[in-house]
């Protein structure tokens, strides 16, 4: 380790920044440094300058969007913020950071001196946003002259920035693609900060399970779906801009939304239509790293029970949807079960609707006509069951994933990371194969929409379906089951279970 990490780790022992997090992110920064380097030797690039976004506002207004750091400055500087420019060149020498810090009274900017990260890099401090360019080339010395020289030198710059200037090239698609690839593969400090934030939604979810079913809030009431999320936000100790996607919260009807995110509020309604089955798809996040897990959560059958749109829910259907539920589960399990290095993922959303298949053909829902061969039946399970099994997770809910585009430019080799010590369409995004050390979600469902089964009853597969029972269990919206997986040298861990069951280890990746 460079005696400048060392420095800094030294300094963060007295920051509450968490010496568990900066230990593995100093390993995280040079192992990433070295495969930042052997790539633009590889591909001769001279300078590489990746920006942390800019700041956008709403048309016609002087009020922010909330910002969101650009996902490839945060892999490499977990320092929040726009304008911020980090930039790497050859020969091998520490990144340079220009960190954009303006005298503004109206708005706080936290200044970098004495944060432990900022000893890691060679930090300048930059107050205007037009000259940030300008002097960064002059501070890391960046030839940018229409000098032969300077001519031959390849400039790369990668960000949502607008206002690059000319002698770069701006997000080439041969360096998005490398920079996916290397992020799909976890290091240890990825894991930790996915650790974190796993722990953080957990809280949050378990207290909304408590508050659902004893019928209680902070205010003493039958939670409404606002109330839960404001509750959400306080377990979970997450302000609404630091969530890397709308928290789900959905009761009964609301639950066939995939992503519903209305969160309803009448209290009045409520006191006599409590609801019934309660779907929360929320996560949190750790240095930019999201966690995304989702629960469902049905209250026990009572003769009284009423949907939000105040409808009795049958015994039976209650029954019959609560044995569902257990069978979802189980087969969320099984499917995790299977998960090894260089499986298709494809193969595990095949197996994921062929058991929601034979969910729906147990609570005999869906049935098997002789005029309908079994196949034709399995595809009417698509219609319960419209998305894919998961998809990759990160620094993005949704995160990146590419196939290696240069087979001699192989990152360095990333140290073993073991946690336990520490619809067709959405298929189509995830990487044809698990790779070792990636990290992605498992969330298979069945929902009770209601505009894919109409469409389905026009079809000759009608036939298949138990229209009566459908009917009683559409009040009841749907059910999901979402956890978040990491795949070692030969198999899955589930983080989410090993964040629930040891959270005392969670600095121990």
């Amino acid at each position: 380790m460079t005696d400048r990490y060392k420095t800094a780790l030294k300094a963060s022992r007295k920051h509450l920044w968490h010496t568990d997090v900066l230990n593995v992110f100093a390993e995280h920064l040079q192992t990433t440094t070295r495969n930042i380097y052997q790539f633009l030797e590889n591909q001769g690039i001279d300078h590489l300058v990746i920006g942390s976004g800019k700041q956008d506002y709403y048309h016609r207004d002087d009020v922010c969007v909330p910002f969101r750091t650009h996902p490839l400055f945060s892999y490499v500087c977990p320092m929040p913020g726009p304008y911020h420019l980090i930039h790497f060149s050859l020969p091998y020498t520490s990144p340079h950071l220009m960190y954009y810090a303006p005298d503004d009274f109206w708005h706080l900017t936290p200044k970098p001196q004495g944060h432990p990260l900022w000893e890691m890099f060679q930090g300048y401090i930059c107050t205007d946003i037009t000259s940030r360019f300008s002097q960064l080339e002059k501070q890391a010395s960046i030839e940018t002259s229409t000098s032969k020289v300077a001519s031959k030198k390849r400039l790369v710059f990668l960000g949502p920035e607008t206002d690059v200037p000319d002698h770069y090239e701006h997000n080439p698609e041969d360096v998005e693609n490398y920079f996916s690839w290397l992020r799909s593969q976890k290091s240890t400090y990825e894991i930790t900060c996915l650790m974190r934030a796993t722990q953080s939604a957990l809280y949050g979810h378990e207290a909304l399970q408590r508050a659902f079913l004893q019928e209680t809030s902070l205010s003493h009431r039958t939670p409404t779906e606002r109330d839960l999320y404001y509750l959400y936000q306080i377990e979970s100790q997450s302000i609404a801009s630091e969530f890397a996607y709308p928290p789900i919260i959905a009761i009964d009807e609301h639950c066939a939304t995939l992503h519903y995110d209305h969160y309803s509020h009448d209290p009045s309604h409520m006191a006599t239509h409590k609801g019934v089955n309660l779907l929360v798809d929320a996560g949190s996040t750790c240095f930019g790293y999201s966690s995304d897990i989702s629960r469902t959560t049905l209250k026990p059958y009572a003769s009284s029970l009423q949907t939000i749109s105040g409808k009795y829910i049958a015994k039976n259907a209650h029954n019959t949807f609560a044995e569902m539920l257990t069978q979802l589960k189980t087969l969320q399990h099984e499917i995790i079960q299977l998960i090894k290095p260089d499986l298709p993922f494809s193969h595990l959303h095949e197996y994921s609707l062929k058991g929601v298949y034979r969910i729906l053909k147990d609570a005999e829902l869906i049935k098997t006509p002789h005029s309908l061969s079994e196949a034709d039946t399995i595809t009417c399970a698509r219609t319960f069951y419209p998305h894919g099994i998961g998809h990759m997770l990160g620094l993005q809910v949704h995160d990146v994933y590419a196939e290696d585009p240069y087979q001699d430019t192989k990152p360095a080799s990333t140290s073993s990371i073991d946690p336990s010590k520490t619809s067709e369409q959405t298929v189509k995004k995830l990487r044809p194969k698990l790779r070792p050390y990636s990290v992605f979600t498992i969330e298979p469902g069945i929902y009770f929409i209601e505009s894919l089964i109409d469409k389905l009853k026009t079809t000759h597969k009608h036939i298949a379906l138990n229209d009566a029972l459908i009917t009683e269990m559409t009040p009841l919206g749907g059910m999901r089951v979402e956890d978040n997986i990491f795949i070692n040298k030969d198999k899955a861990v589930n983080l989410t279970t090993l964040a629930q069951n040891k959270p005392k280890k969670l600095s121990q990746p």
